[in-house]
């Protein structure tokens, strides 16, 4: 009798030898009778994904057990690839939400989203990008380009458990020239082990050439490279620096709900020709939305770590909603604006913004998401237990420090008092 939580089965021998079983799920407890001696392993690490049994024999030995209510999909199609590709699933069909999904010792790439029953990712880099908006009219004024940007919103959607372990590292990717955002909503648990890690350095908004052509609105912002490399270009990001010495700022959206990425500096690179075009770019937002206990003893990275001789961009965003928060040693969340290394003459990024919601219903984190704080929360500016920064960055002599960013915890006035 094998109870690994989530999925419960019987499994049985017909003859001595050993016997591997795999589940792409956590595992609470696990109770197996051994030669019908029972063995009771109780102490399984919550993360471990595969068991192994030699004889295993159970009562009612040769009958077939029930069947599990999700179908397991694994990744087999090596060591790098394709979400959306079919063919690298042991399902051959991409995952959905009736799937508990395993992926161990992969690089993969979603551009197309993703949904799941259950996810773990054990030493995998996963990178999720979102689509570009087509229409950038919306950029004419922040309040419609930010709603747009909600609505557009690349959702991925785990209906059950999500787990991050080993040396994995998930890195939300938001578009760079519109900045449209990813979002996780995930039903269950949320777990992410020491040594694992969302990362979003150079995910956020950045500056293109080719983007005038799509966005000649009143709030693009045109820059003349200021060296040999004369294109034009462009961006719509809200707090990008003024020029090129100039850092990016992250003072749009709201401190209770961050979810927009964070701004470029002034200091962009020629695509075609610079060996660091990506060098301004600004780091993207982290926002994971789960319905039951958020564990995190791994990191969260919102800060830029862009080194330039000219303006650094801001700190990103980290917005996280759960039922409850239990944080580890290790864990570290970071905003952090950038700090030019070279030069004390160049502009420093602002502080981000880090925002943790506890105990709300869902319909209190979609009010927040809309932008309005619900009668029946209160934000405070403490967030116990974890260490939080979202420091504004600094020339090297100390001169053009930056406003720090902002720290949230949002919890329901009933809640509070208690507390």
């Amino acid at each position: 009798e094998v109870s690994p939580g989530l999925l419960q089965q019987q499994w049985s021998a017909g003859s001595p030898g050993a016997k591997e079983i795999r589940f792409p799920i956590k595992i609470r407890s696990i109770t197996v009778g051994v030669n019908r001696e029972k063995l009771d392993l109780t102490d399984f690490k919550p993360t471990d994904t595969r068991v192994r049994l030699a004889d295993v024999r159970v009562e009612g030995a040769g009958l077939p057990g029930p069947e599990p209510e999700t179908s397991i999909n694994v990744w087999e199609g090596g060591a790098t690839g394709d979400w959306s590709d079919p063919a690298g699933w042991s399902l051959g069909r991409v995952p959905d939400e009736t799937d508990d999904v395993l992926v161990e010792n992969a690089t993969l790439t979603a551009t197309n989203g993703i949904a799941a029953g259950t996810l773990v990712l054990e030493n995998v880099k996963l990178t999720v990008k979102a689509p570009e908006l087509t229409d950038y009219s919306v950029f004419e004024t922040v309040d419609k380009a930010t709603a747009a940007l909600r609505e557009h919103a690349l959702v991925v959607r785990i209906a059950g458990d999500f787990i991050v372990s080993g040396t994995s590292v998930v890195q939300p990717e938001a578009a760079e020239l519109s900045g449209v955002p990813v979002i996780f909503r995930v039903g269950g648990d949320v777990t992410l082990d020491v040594g694992a890690a969302f990362d979003v350095n150079r995910r956020g908004w950045g500056w293109s050439p080719d983007l005038y052509e799509n966005a000649p609105t009143p709030f693009a912002r045109k820059r003349k490279r200021e060296s040999a490399y004369t294109a034009d270009y462009w961006t719509v990001a809200f707090g990008a620096g003024e020029n090129y010495s100039t850092g990016g700022n992250y003072r749009y959206g709201t401190s209770f709900a961050p979810f927009l990425p964070g701004s470029p500096s002034g200091a962009y690179y020629s695509k075609a020709t610079d060996p660091d075009p990506d060098l301004g770019r600004g780091p993207g937002s982290i926002v994971v939305l789960a319905g039951g206990t958020m564990t995190i003893r791994g990191k969260m990275l919102a800060s830029p770590t862009n080194t330039s001789d000219g303006g650094t961009p801001s700190g990103g965003a980290i917005w996280l909603a759960a039922q409850r928060f239990i944080f580890g040693p290790d864990a570290l969340l970071t905003a952090n604006g950038g700090s030019p290394t070279n030069g004390n003459q160049f502009g420093p990024g602002q502080g981000g913004r880090i925002a943790l919601a506890e105990g709300c219903t869902d319909e209190e984190i979609d009010e927040m998401l809309n932008g309005t704080l619900p009668e029946s929360l209160l934000e405070g500016s403490d967030i116990a237990g974890v260490a939080v920064s979202v420091a504004g960055g600094n020339t090297p002599n100390g001169a053009k420090k930056q406003a720090d960013g902002t720290i949230a915890m949002v919890r329901p006035k009933s809640k509070q008092a208690i507390l």
